[in-house]
C-alpha cells in the first residue's frame, strides 16, 4: 500500500469539509436571495402603481412625449424589468428597453393608466416584461465573491492547522516510528524519547509512556524466555524419549486399528458357510497381536443363552470354552454376572479373588480381561483373553484394544445372527414356494394335477408326440351317479369317494410322463404318451375294474351296487387331430358314448 503522509491527510479532510460547509452557506444564502428576489419581482406592479404611475399618466394626459419617455426609463431601470410598452387610447405605442437586456422575460403584468383624481378614464395600458435572470445575476456575484473570500480563509486556516499538526503530532508520531523500527527482536528494547515541549501532559506523552510500558514489559519478557529456553532445555531429552515410547504404541495402535480394518471388510459379503472359519482366523490374528495364551468369542441370544463359541489357544495350551454351548450365562460362574452386570472384567491375578477360584483351577487361568460385547444397547456376546503361564498385568492401552474390537465383534455377531436368519427366512421361502406351486398346480382335494396343470401338459405331450411321430393316448372318465351319491352319502363322503379314486390312479398311472388329473368335480383324465390306441383301451378296462375292486357301496346306482366309472379312450391320429383340443373332444364323446352304452364300460 502506497505511503501518504498524516499531514496531507488531515489537509484534504479539511478543506473537503470545509467544502463541504461553504456549499451548505451557500445553498442556503442562494435560497434566502432568490427568495428575496422573487419577492423583489412580485411587487414591481404595486411599486409602479405607487411610484410612477401618477407621474406617468398625467404625461400622457397633456401628451408630453418627453416626459412620457422619461418615466418608462425610469421604470424599466427598476431591477427586474427587462422592458415597458405604453399603449394609449390614442394609439400611440412606445415602448423602451433596459440597454444589455438578454430580451427573455419570465413574467408579464399589465397595468391601466389613468388620472387619480376624480377623473377614473383609462388613459392606456402599461405593460411591464420583468425577468428572472438580473436576480439570479446578482446571486451568482453574490456567491462568487463570497466563495473567493472563503477560500483564501479557509486556505490559511489549513495551513496553520497542518503547521500545528505537524509539529505537534506527525513529528513526535515519526519519531516513535523510527525508534520502534530499530528494535532487534531478541534484544532489550532502549528507552523512547520525543522532541516535546518540557512540562507538557496530554496524549502524545501518554503514548510515549505506553510505548516506554511496552518496552519494559518487552524486556522482561525476553528474560523470562532466556529462563524457559534453559528449562525447555532440560525437558527436550525426556520428551524425546517420551515420544519414541509413545510413537510405538501408537504405532502399534495403528497396526491393530489396520488388522481391525482388515477384518471388518472380510465379512462385508461373506457368505454363511464361511462365517465361524472367518471368526477363527480372526481370534487367531487377534491373540497373536495381544500375545495372550487364549482368546473367546462367545455370543448370546436375547435370552442371555450362548448360542455359538469360538476359542483360540496358542500352542500347548488347553480349550478354556467348552461346556458353554447353549448355556444361559446366569447359569455360568460369578464372573459372567460381574460383566454383565459392569461391561468389562479385569482380573491381573486370579488367585487373589476367592470367587474367581472355581474359574482359575478349571480352566488354568492366571490373569483375564472380558469385555461385554453391545449392540443397540443390549448384550449381544462376550469377548475375553487368559493368560496361562504367568499373571499379566494389563495396561490401558490394552483395555483400550480390547474395547475397539467390542464394535467388530458386535457385527460379526449379529451378521452371523443375520446370515442364519436369512438362510432359515430363504429355507421356509423355498419351501413356501413349493408349496404354492403345488398348489397352483394340484387338486387341493384329491392332490391330483389340476385343470390348469392338465391343460399345460396336454399340449406340451400331444406337441411332442406330434413332432417326434410317437403315439399319445388319452383316457377320460366320470363317476357314474355321482350326484346321487352325494345326495344318499352327504359330501363328506363324497369327498372321501374322491380321495380314494385319485390314490387309485396315482397308483396305476406310475410310468414317466403319465399324469392323472381331477378336471372337473367328478371327472378324470389320464394322459398317456407313448400308447397307442390298444394299450389306451387295455389301461382304461385295468381302471375300470380296479374301481370295481374298490367295493365302495352306491346304494343309488342304477347299475350296480357300488362305485362305477364311465371311461372315453383315444389315441391322437395326425390325419384326424391337428391339435390337441380335437383329441379332447373325442375322448367327450368316446365317454358319452360309454355313458350311452349303460355305464361302466368304455366307450
Amino acid at each position: 500500500m502506497r505511503f501518504k503522509p498524516l499531514a496531507l491527510q488531515v489537509l484534504q479532510q479539511i478543506l473537503l469539509y470545509a467544502v463541504l460547509f461553504w456549499l451548505l452557506v451557500s445553498a442556503v444564502r442562494a435560497g434566502l436571495l432568490f427568495s428575496q428576489g422573487q419577492k423583489h419581482l412580485a411587487e414591481i406592479p404595486d411599486t409602479v402603481n405607487t411610484l410612477y404611475m401618477p407621474l406617468l399618466a398625467q404625461s400622457v394626459w397633456d401628451v408630453e412625449l418627453a416626459t412620457t419617455q422619461k418615466e418608462l426609463a425610469s421604470i424599466s431601470a427598476i431591477n427586474g424589468v427587462e422592458s415597458v410598452l405604453l399603449e394609449t387610447r390614442l394609439g400611440q405605442r412606445l415602448r423602451y428597453v433596459r440597454p444589455h437586456s438578454d430580451g427573455e422575460h419570465h413574467n408579464i403584468y399589465r397595468l391601466d393608466v389613468h388620472l387619480n383624481h376624480g377623473n377614473r378614464e383609462s388613459l392606456g395600458t402599461l405593460t411591464l416584461y420583468v425577468s428572472n435572470t438580473l436576480v439570479q445575476r446578482e446571486i451568482a456575484n453574490d456567491l462568487i465573491s463570497s466563495m473567493a473570500q472563503r477560500v483564501l480563509d479557509f486556505m490559511a486556516l489549513a495551513l496553520l492547522i497542518v503547521f500545528i499538526l505537524r509539529r505537534r503530532f506527525v513529528v513526535p508520531v515519526q519519531q516513535l516510528a523510527q525508534a520502534a523500527r530499530a528494535f532487534v527482536p531478541g534484544e532489550p528494547a532502549p528507552a523512547f524519547r520525543l522532541q516535546y515541549p518540557a512540562g507538557v501532559e496530554d496524549e502524545m506523552t501518554q503514548l510515549l509512556a505506553s510505548f516506554n510500558a511496552m518496552r519494559a514489559s518487552i524486556n522482561n519478557h525476553l528474560a523470562e524466555r532466556k529462563r524457559y529456553e534453559t528449562a525447555l532445555k532440560q525437558a527436550r531429552d525426556e520428551l524425546a524419549s517420551r515420544v519414541e515410547e509413545r510413537t510405538a504404541r501408537l504405532d502399534r495402535l495403528l497396526n491393530f486399528q489396520q488388522l481391525i480394518s482388515a477384518v471388518s471388510s472380510r465379512f462385508i459379503n461373506i457368505p454363511l458357510d464361511e462365517i465361524d472359519g472367518a471368526m477363527e482366523q480372526t481370534l487367531a490374528q487377534i491373540g497373536t497381536f495381544m500375545e495372550v495364551d487364549r482368546c473367546y468369542l462367545i455370543g448370546v441370544d436375547q435370552l442371555q443363552v450362548v448360542s455359538m463359541v469360538h476359542e483360540w489357544q496358542a500352542a500347548g495350551i488347553a480349550p478354556g470354552a467348552e461346556g458353554l454351548d447353549f448355556a444361559p450365562l446366569s447359569s455360568r460362574p460369578a464372573l459372567f454376572a460381574t460383566l454383565l452386570r459392569e461391561g468389562v472384567l479385569n482380573i491381573p491375578n486370579c488367585r487373589q479373588i476367592p470367587s474367581f477360584g472355581h474359574t482359575q483351577t478349571q480352566c488354568d487361568i492366571q490373569s483375564l480381561l472380558m469385555i461385554r460385547i453391545d449392540y443397540l444397547d443390549q448384550p449381544v456376546g462376550v469377548f475375553g483373553c487368559d493368560m496361562v503361564h504367568s499373571p499379566r498385568q494389563w495396561q490401558d492401552e490394552e483395555q483400550l484394544l480390547v474395547r475397539l474390537l467390542g464394535d467388530m465383534f458386535a457385527n460379526m455377531i449379529i451378521r452371523r445372527q443375520q446370515l442364519h436368519a436369512l438362510s432359515d427366512t430363504q429355507q421356509q421361502l423355498e419351501e413356501a414356494n413349493a408349496h404354492l406351486a403345488r398348489m397352483a398346480l394340484s387338486d387341493s382335494l384329491t392332490g391330483l394335477a389340476n385343470r390348469r396343470h392338465f391343460d399345460e401338459e396336454k399340449r406340451q405331450a400331444f406337441d411332442k408326440a406330434r413332432r417326434k411321430g410317437a403315439p399319445f393316448a388319452l383316457i377320460m372318465l366320470d363317476i357314474d351317479f355321482f350326484k346321487e351319491y352325494n345326495d344318499h352319502y352327504g359330501h363328506q363322503a363324497g369327498d372321501q369317494c374322491l380321495q380314494r379314486l385319485a390314490a387309485l390312479l396315482t397308483s396305476l398311472f406310475t410310468y414317466p410322463g403319465e399324469l392323472p388329473a381331477r378336471i372337473g368335480g367328478e371327472e378324470f383324465a389320464v394322459l398317456l404318451p407313448g400308447i397307442d390306441y390298444q394299450g389306451a383301451l387295455k389301461r382304461a378296462e385295468a381302471l375300470r375294474q380296479a374301481v370295481w375292486d374298490l367295493n365302495m357301496p352306491h346304494a343309488n346306482s342304477r347299475i350296480a351296487d357300488r362305485v362305477t366309472v364311465s371311461l372315453g379312450a383315444i389315441a391322437m391320429d395326425p390325419g384326424l387331430h391337428s391339435g390337441v383340443e380335437q383329441m379332447i373332444a373325442d375322448a367327450d364323446a368316446a365317454l358319452y358314448r360309454a355313458k350311452a352304452s349303460g355305464r361302466n364300460c368304455i366307450g
